[in-house]
């Protein structure tokens, strides 16, 4: 479980951002016990319901900021839930079908679409070696205890897909995760950056990710494909008798806690009977 003093979620709801969470399975925000006053509001809602809300809502009150979530495989999984993060061992297809799923939600509204930007990244490189060393640059986590780095992480695939980025363009400047902080505090709080850490991190160097943005859109909407990916192998059982990792431990952690809050039943009522199936089940194959 992580607890910090402040999310994005504050620094959003203090800069009047309109934002929502469409999170397909539990969100990992659930981890945050800080984010836990957002977790039963109107901010975050299933995933089922983006293609819906996306070509329904009025134009006046749509969310300015969206994060779609995938279902994560170290998360409870219920029903036809499939994990689709795309993290190893998972089979690949469940993970990309959800990325074909997520842009044909986000462009099914061209008049939203026309004033969109799609950011899809990795939290981790995969594994995957890396020839480039990573570039040089101090600063400190905030974590307890704090940690010191001298340099950057290895490379991680990064994609913006919008009408506002030239097709086919491979940008070479150097970005990293707080490349898209600089980009909100340039497009909701200008000539304010969004914290003194990011600032920093843009002394250093780090770009934002509007480098990469033209001045003028693209009319043509790629389209995609409307079938499904198949998936060959479905890895991973329903429910465990005992967490394999701590990310596992994590996650279920978050729901026994959770399930103590006002609320937890009535918004997550799948989670409440996934709970009392893993504790019948591990019950049974100790007798």
């Amino acid at each position: 479980m992580i607890s910090t003093d402040e999310v994005l979620f504050d620094w959003l709801s203090k800069n009047n951002v309109r934002w929502r969470i469409y999170h397909d399975g539990l969100s990992f925000f659930a981890l945050y016990t800080s984010a836990w006053k957002y977790l039963f509001t109107g901010h975050f809602r299933d995933f089922e319901r983006y293609f819906h809300d996306m070509q329904t809502e009025p134009a006046d009150g749509v969310p300015e900021l969206i994060i779609v979530e995938p279902s994560y495989n170290d998360a409870p999984h219920i029903g036809p839930d499939h994990p689709n993060d795309n993290h190893p061992p998972l089979a690949i297809g469940w993970g990309e079908d959800f990325l074909r799923r997520t842009y044909q939600a986000a462009t099914i509204n061209p008049i939203r679409w026309s004033k969109t930007l799609m950011i899809h990244y990795y939290d981790e490189h995969g594994g995957f070696y890396d020839h480039i060393p990573p570039p040089r640059i101090q600063y400190e986590t905030q974590g307890n205890p704090p940690h010191q780095f001298s340099s950057l992480g290895v490379r991680v695939p990064g994609i913006l897909i919008s009408p506002w980025v030239r097709p086919g363009f491979v940008c070479h400047d150097l970005f990293d995760h707080t490349s898209v902080l600089q980009l909100l505090a340039e497009r909701f709080t200008p000539g304010r950056p969004f914290s003194a850490e990011v600032d920093q991190r843009r002394r250093q160097g780090i770009g934002s990710l509007s480098l990469v943005l033209q001045d003028q859109p693209q009319t043509e909407v790629p389209e995609v494909p409307a079938q499904p990916i198949p998936v060959a192998t479905d890895v991973g059982a329903a429910v465990r008798l005992s967490p394999a990792n701590d990310l596992q431990a994590s996650f279920e952690l978050a729901v026994r806690r959770l399930c103590d809050q006002p609320g937890f039943g009535e918004k997550y009522p799948d989670l409440h009977n996934w709970l009392a199936a893993v504790d019948a089940r591990r019950a049974a194959a100790k007798s």
